[in-house]
């Protein structure tokens, strides 16, 4: 592992948006180790993207991905979650100030008063996950899967935040801003979701499983290599609900750098009011910020998948990584994708 995570860190250099010899070799000598299934790159720069994929979509078979081999994008769903909200927010649909009492009935004091903008910033006083998460019938590997809307206006109702506001993240206060923004227009958060990416193309974004693109999946597997099922977030799908491909997040990206596309001022909108987060990081709505790069970043894992996602606006660079091992979420993936990241 030490030797991987140096490799990654010594004798790299980009030309033309292409990954150098040293951190190809690195990449797939993690995959030979069997730590990774398989990684699939993609990096945006100046207008055009490459793809580099390495490893395989299945367990004990040559397939390697291709730029539509569909994972779970997990927690990075989030950045899409507080987009669509800085997007409300610029529509005077919404407002940052909005509080939870406005939108749901019968709630405690301090939960009334939480606003849209601490749950967007991990700042709620929430925990992490709801404290009714584990009932009956409640299974590990698919955690989120019977949570419900039930579940979440009891605990809504029955609960009060951590009275100091300090960062702190939070699934659950990312889920319910998710429900807010689809609760707005009577709609589910996938339909949200769709109207908010209809203009750019990325017709192989979802969160439900669509059955006509069997064939486009990647098997995700768990630490170890085991496979794992897919995750159903339910009700909390805006915090990790979002299935994806490096081809649909590459236009995300290229949307975002065109200054005429409603993701370029949602992402801007979202990153306008940044609060501390951890270390040298900020954060915004879902994306945190690292001030001393000038990129936003996040990343997301589930039972089987890992992400990770970084956005250079000044030098209009994206990079992009999915993986189907959760065994990635050691750290892996983010250090490569960091590394890439401070290359250009």
């Amino acid at each position: 592992m030490k030797t991987f995570l140096v490799s990654f860190f010594c004798c790299i250099s980009f030309i033309q948006a292409q990954l150098s010899d040293s951190l190809t070799t690195a990449i797939q000598r993690k995959i030979d180790a069997d730590s990774l299934m398989s990684v699939s790159i993609a990096i945006v720069q100046n207008g055009t993207v490459s793809y580099h994929h390495f490893g395989s979509i299945e367990k004990d078979k040559n397939q390697s991905p291709t730029p539509t081999t569909l994972f779970e994008i997990g927690s990075l769903s989030k950045v899409f979650t507080g987009m669509i909200f800085a997007d409300a927010v610029l529509q005077n649909e919404l407002k940052e100030n909005d509080t939870l009492g406005a939108f749901i009935p019968n709630l405690k004091p301090r939960m009334a008063k939480i606003t849209l903008m601490e749950l967007a910033s991990h700042h709620s006083g929430l925990p992490r996950l709801p404290n009714n998460l584990i009932k009956e019938g409640f299974d590990m590997q698919n955690p989120y899967r019977l949570y419900d809307e039930v579940a979440l206006l009891d605990y809504l109702q029955n609960n009060e935040p951590n009275s100091i506001k300090k960062y702190e993240y939070s699934n659950l206060g990312m889920g319910i801003l998710g429900y807010i923004l689809a609760k707005k227009q009577d709609i589910s958060y996938e339909e949200r979701l769709k109207q908010f990416i209809n203009n750019a193309q990325m017709n192989d974004t979802h969160v439900a499983i669509d059955s006509t693109k069997q064939g486009q999946w990647a098997t995700g597997y768990d630490a170890k290599h085991k496979v794992a099922p897919f995750w159903d977030l339910n009700i909390l799908a805006g915090a990790g609900g979002i299935r994806s491909n490096v081809t649909d997040l590459s236009k995300f990206c290229l949307s975002i750098f065109n200054p005429t596309h409603k993701l370029h001022a949602a992402f801007n909108k979202s990153l306008a009011q940044k609060v501390p987060s951890r270390g040298k990081l900020q954060v915004g709505m879902a994306w945190s910020w690292f001030e001393e790069r000038g990129f936003a970043l996040h990343n997301g894992g589930t039972g089987g998948f890992v992400s990770f996602m970084a956005i250079h606006p000044a030098k209009q660079t994206a990079v992009i990584i999915l993986s189907n091992s959760a065994k990635g979420m050691d750290g892996t993936i983010d250090k490569l994708g960091l590394t890439i990241m401070k290359s250009f």
